[in-house]
């Protein structure tokens, strides 16, 4: 009350009583005050008494749940647009009144005597005082309201918003030729700004009789409409980005079976040494040329990285000046071995998913072929950066830890708040920049850096979470190659250095001897190829971060083999180690058994000629018996016998060429 400006020690000489729904507080009796502290209390409060009588006409007034339900999910304004929730609570309040204003109708008899009234009209009043008050937006006069009941009935709740409201009356861009015209020329390819737009419009506008706009409005109008024109207006790629609807999907259940990869320009500055050749050309117009070096601080390096999706573990990369399919395959190759070294198989993937970089539409190209034959291949759609997990890693802990590692030569560092770096930062700091020579250690130890980061609520790391998985899965599951496949899929097929011409190197006693970079090996030939691949031509796949065995290809391509890396034995004794008297052993048996194979092959021709009754010794030395043999047996399958003597040979010769022909038969 010291609001009305009354003392309290007035307020409590007042008559009283406490309340009885809080005995907290008390009671004033209105009508014992003197008129001016009355009078005090409407100016603030407002008639105690129509306060009363309101609250008894409130008692009538029940929330419509179907309105509320109308206005959020059923009713929709001219545009399409869903109202404000301002809005709904006002029409919902006016729905609430008006059934009060019908059902006290409908029942008057019973209300009138319980509201002190003699008649509708006087009821009608008291409403539209409380609209007045309340702010209720409902007609203000006792024919109004009628016609707005009437109507209520009539129409439900679609009455109740202005007609006015959110309809196209006002707006100057209304009729669908408007419309067409604007929204065409807002989705040019050439992207035209509001102004030009909006004095291009309106040129047409008053020759077809239309409202003319303003820039405001061509702008208004672009927002609005952005889903529908960006997609002509700035590329199909920016409309997939920015309005295309996701489509949410689950990680891979188990490591390996889906892998993705991609490349990155690695956000860090190398020096690098470049030759720089200036021309120079002197007053008699002779030109000369000066070769120098020069430092270049801005070199960064391209790396083709291989993710598992199951938990963005790299499982390889390769570093390249620029991406090359050379650098992919190296990538690859650098996973597959990652994943020996971790697991101790050859254990591949079953699907791969990567960008159409270098992939032709329908998949033919040799690129695509060499995808293709290692597991299921999914390129995504071009420009589409949301088909692969491993994009949203480059957004993630990637650019974080390159900050952590490298704050020196990051080159993300240090971004204004445009998003342009502070080039006197850089410049102030390029001295600091590492050399070209320390990428390799570099990258390295940023991927170890990543694939030891702590997965969140796990307590263990991407590594560890990965391992986990893999051995959970059953073998069933894993998919397990052999050393020729992997050699097949992602092996170096072995090329002349100088000629680039595909190399054949000949097997021969040593053994397989080829040259690879420019270093010569010596790999073994298996024991039970020797002997039919000695002297042979052979081609060599190799892998070059694993030099200890290769894979030699006839010409012919009849024979593939995995020949291991041969360790020479010592000469002297007292460098033998534990096993090397054991190796020499089985090497000069391998080399006996060789003697008895071949032993055992010609014992085996004799008796396959034996059984023939053919001595190989007699048929080079009597040639002479062959041909009276060969004259007998002609003139049995002729059947001309003009001699009995030449009959009994004959006879006794085709006895022996029939039981020929039946020990042949048998074989």
């Amino acid at each position: 009350m010291e609001l009305c400006e009354v003392p309290r020690r007035t307020i409590l000489s007042w008559d009283n009583v406490k309340d009885p729904a809080d005995k907290r507080k008390i009671l004033i009796r209105y009508d014992k005050l003197k008129d001016k502290y009355q009078h005090a209390i409407i100016k603030k409060f407002g008639d105690p008494y129509l306060y009363c009588h309101n609250q008894l006409i409130k008692q009538y007034l029940r929330v419509d749940v179907k309105a509320i339900d109308f206005f959020a999910n059923t009713y929709r304004v001219a545009d399409g647009s869903v109202l404000r929730p301002e809005r709904q609570r006002e029409y919902v309040t006016c729905a609430n009144w008006l059934n009060l204003l019908i059902e006290l109708d409908n029942n008057w008899s019973q209300c009138k005597k319980f509201l002190g009234m003699a008649a509708k009209p006087e009821l009608y009043d008291a409403v539209i005082k409380i609209f007045e008050a309340e702010v209720i937006d409902l007609p203000k006069t006792y024919q109004t309201i009628k016609r707005k009941v009437a109507d209520y009935k009539e129409e439900g709740y679609y009455c109740l918003p202005s007609k006015k409201f959110g309809n196209s009356n006002s707006k100057k861009v209304k009729d669908e030729e408007n419309h067409a015209l604007l929204i065409e020329m807002l989705s040019h390819g050439a992207q035209y700004d509001d102004t030009f737009i909006s004095i291009k419009y309106n040129k047409i506008a008053e020759q077809l009789g239309f409202k003319t706009i303003t820039p405001v409005t061509v702008g208004n109008y672009r927002h609005k409409n952005a889903v529908i024109i960006n997609g002509y207006r700035k590329g199909k790629n920016v409309w997939y980005d920015e309005a295309g609807k996701v489509i949410h999907t689950a990680r891979p259940s188990a490591p390996l079976i889906l892998i993705n990869s991609d490349d990155n320009e690695l956000d860090l500055y190398f020096k690098q040494r470049k030759l720089v050749r200036k021309k120079k050309t002197s007053a008699a117009g002779l030109v000369t040329y000066k070769d120098s070096e020069q430092d270049y601080y801005y070199y960064r390096p391209t790396l083709y990285v291989v993710i598992d999706a199951f938990n963005d573990y790299i499982l390889g990369y390769a570093i390249g000046d620029t991406n090359t399919q050379d650098l992919v395959k190296a990538a690859y190759l650098n996973a597959a071995n990652h994943v020996k070294e971790l697991t101790g198989g050859r254990y591949f993937w079953r699907q791969i998913k990567t960008d159409r970089w270098g992939i032709d539409p329908k998949k033919q190209n040799d690129f695509s072929q060499w995808f293709s034959a290692q597991a299921e291949f999914t390129p995504t759609e071009l420009h589409n950066s949301r088909g692969k997990v491993i994009e949203q890693s480059f957004r993630g802990h990637w650019s974080s830890k390159l900050k952590e590692l490298f704050p020196k030569n990051y080159s993300g560092n240090n971004i204004t708040a445009k998003g342009k770096l502070n080039r006197e930062w850089v410049e102030s700091n390029k001295a600091n920049f590492p050399t070209i020579d320390q990428v390799s250690d570099d990258v390295a130890q940023f991927i170890n850096e990543m694939r030891q980061i702590e997965v969140k609520g796990t307590g263990k790391t991407r590594q560890q979470v990965w391992l986990t998985a893999f051995a959970t899965m059953q073998e069933s599951e894993k998919r397990l190659i052999s050393d020729e496949q992997h050699f097949n899929l992602l092996g170096y097929t072995h090329f002349n250095a100088y000629n680039n011409r595909l190399e054949s190197n000949k097997i021969t006693k040593s053994g397989l001897m080829p040259t690879i970079n420019g270093e010569q090996f010596i790999f073994e030939v298996p024991k039970n190829r020797f002997l039919d691949t000695i002297g042979a031509e052979v081609y060599i796949k190799y892998d070059p971060y694993d030099l200890s065995q290769v894979l030699a290809i006839t010409k012919d391509e009849k024979i593939q083999m995995v020949c291991n890396q041969y360790e020479r034995m010592p000469m002297a004794l007292a460098d033998y180690k534990t096993g090397d008297k054991e190796r020499l052993n089985n090497l000069i048996g391998e080399k006996m058994s060789h003697v008895k194979q071949i032993a055992a092959g010609k014992e085996h021709r004799q008796n396959v000629l034996k059984r023939m009754q053919i001595d190989a010794e007699s048929v080079l030395g009597a040639g002479v018996i062959l041909k009276e043999i060969k004259h007998a047996a002609t003139q049995i399958a002729q059947g001309n016998y003009s001699d009995p003597d030449d009959f009994d040979e004959a006879e006794e010769v085709e006895e022996i060429i029939t039981k020929r022909r039946n020990i042949r038969d048998k074989m």
